[in-house]
């Protein structure tokens, strides 16, 4: 979590480049761990992450939102308070 001296929360950006080889058969999907706390703030190639096909939310883990990932490229962008 990034804090300035007064330990107040700030505005922070992450983008998450992430594949998962398709020559990899035995594994269909991973759990990928965005940094954020509120999913509205993400997104997968610049669109809204909910219309995004290979990609299901599944919980939010303290700072991060966590999603099931199926094979291929993915470019996740998480924006707002960390």
């Amino acid at each position: 979590m990034a804090k300035d001296c007064l330990g107040k929360k700030r505005k922070s950006v992450f983008i998450i480049v992430d594949g998962i080889p398709a020559d990899v058969i035995e594994l269909q999907s991973t759990k990928d761990y965005i940094p954020s706390t509120n999913r509205k703030q993400i997104t997968e190639n610049g669109q809204k992450i909910t219309s995004a096909k290979g990609i299901k939310f599944l919980k939010t883990d303290g700072d991060y939102v966590v999603y099931e990932v199926r094979l291929g490229s993915y470019s996740f962008q998480s924006t707002g308070k960390i």
